[in-house]
């Protein structure tokens, strides 16, 4: 199936749940979906409406797309998890994302859990003045607390070394205890089970972030 099929096709499924989404247009660099999305509370009623546009880059489902919130209700100010002035969010590190969609990526998974979340998130706040999830930093100080958190690290330093053990550019005597925490030798653990130390993340990600982070 080429990029245009699969996108085609997990549009019909985005449209059951998002019917104010308009049909893809594909340009050069990415393919877009513009449209509204509303917004429904506990009780079923509507909450809300943000227009939206969905960017999806041609190495889809590889990379993941970039949501941008169209209308200007959000404040473009990294504050509010807005990246600049075109209304590109925030959504969360890589890392997480990858994570969180443990190899299902589908637009319509994607924008659930993370895009539509984002919304719901601004709302929140717009009337509570907080956040329902508490607020995370941004840019490499975020990549740095989500790797922290996941792997029961302390420090930026501590990540650097983990990533580059992950990778394979940092190594362990073969009978010493493996990075990880399993309390294996590395030899019977990272050696024979590497892909289970990359918690759903690609290999790409890690490299991206650690040339961030160095």
């Amino acid at each position: 199936m080429d990029f245009k099929e699969l996108i085609l096709k997990e549009y019909e499924v985005l449209k059951d749940w998002y019917p104010k989404l308009e049909m893809p247009s594909f340009g050069k660099y990415y393919c877009s979906i513009k449209g509204v999305v509303d917004l429904i509370d506990i009780n079923g009623n509507k909450w809300d409406t943000y227009s939206i546009e969905i960017k999806i880059p041609p190495t889809y489902p590889k990379e993941i797309p970039i949501l941008l919130e169209t209308q200007g209700k959000i404040p473009r100010d990294i504050d509010w998890h807005i990246v600049n002035k075109e209304g590109i969010c925030c959504l969360g590190t890589d890392s997480k994302i990858y994570r969180e969609l443990q190899n299902k990526i589908t637009i319509e998974n994607w924008f659930k859990k993370f895009g539509y979340s984002f919304l719901a998130n601004h709302r929140y706040r717009a009337e509570t003045g907080k956040y329902a999830n508490g607020y995370y930093r941004h840019f490499n100080d975020g990549i740095v607390d989500d790797y922290k958190e996941l792997f029961r690290l302390n420090s930026k330093e501590e990540v650097v070394t983990y990533i580059k053990y992950i990778l394979g550019k940092k190594t362990k005597s073969l009978n010493t205890n493996c990075f990880c925490g399993s309390n294996k030798l590395y030899k019977r653990c990272y050696l024979l089970y590497k892909e289970k130390h990359f918690h759903n993340i690609p290999e790409f990600i890690y490299e991206k972030d650690l040339k961030k982070l160095q």
